[in-house]
């Protein structure tokens, strides 16, 4: 969901990072952080899973004269919040879907890709682009680099495939550019139609994202296993720095 914000010289594109549970998503977002010397704002986890989502941001770059601010969103890995997670996916100008690559987990990643594909098929518009980013090549039952490609449908689109060890941090840039560069992409197809929206996006922080869902499944009236309470005051994972340089 690309926006011009003029009034402050920017150009804003979310990239979503979706995946099955224990994929390695939130550690995906805080090694990037680090790397890119930004926190990472996660609302609340339950045993070690995200249950909202996992929030960081970074500005770098220009595109046709605007500094480009990427908003960089987990989505929660688990079946029963899968409406949460759609809700999220919707609103992507790229998505890294990040899969374990050991053969004991990849029935699960199979499934949350084939949801996933279904969910961006149906999406109006340019279409969103995607990224593989296969995680947990350290895993000694990892399956080959020939076996990736089975883990792609045949649904007429190209897809990205970035070998990865989130936990050190191997691949996880390299996706993430992938993944700017595909919603990029994106942003020229929507400007070509005059499709590009204005202003300053509605959401522009982990805090008001929160908030958001808050309101939508209020609306929706969710079941007993998509309610929630508010969390306490999450603490940002990772250090700060002067936003800027590459990406």
């Amino acid at each position: 969901m690309a926006f011009r914000d003029d009034d402050r010289g920017l150009l804003v594109v979310r990239i979503v990072y979706a995946g099955a549970g224990f994929a390695g998503k939130t550690t995906t977002l805080r090694s990037l952080g680090e790397r890119l010397a930004r926190p990472v704002y996660s609302p609340e986890e339950i045993s070690g899973r995200t249950i909202f989502f996992d929030w960081l941001e970074y500005e770098a770059g220009l595109f046709e004269g605007r500094r480009i601010r990427c908003q960089i969103v987990s989505v929660p890995g688990q079946v029963s919040l899968a409406a949460r997670r759609r809700s999220l996916i919707e609103t992507a100008d790229a998505v890294v879907f990040v899969a374990d690559t050991s053969r004991r987990r990849l029935a699960d990643s199979r499934e949350q890709l084939e949801e996933l594909l279904g969910w961006l098929a149906a999406l109006p518009g340019p279409m969103v682009g995607l990224v593989l980013q296969a995680n947990h090549r350290d895993a000694e039952d990892a399956i080959s680099p020939s076996e990736l490609k089975t883990l792609i449908p045949s649904v007429g689109r190209q897809v990205g495939i970035i070998e990865s060890v989130a936990i050190d941090g191997s691949g996880v840039r390299e996706a993430f550019i992938l993944g700017v560069r595909l919603a990029l992409d994106r942003v020229r197809e929507l400007i070509s139609t005059g499709a590009l929206l204005q202003g300053r996006p509605p959401i522009d922080s982990g805090e008001e994202l929160l908030q958001s869902i808050y309101e939508l499944e209020d609306r929706e009236a969710p079941s007993p296993s998509l309610a929630v309470t508010a969390p306490s005051p999450a603490a940002p994972v990772g250090g700060s720095a002067p936003l800027g340089g590459p990406v």
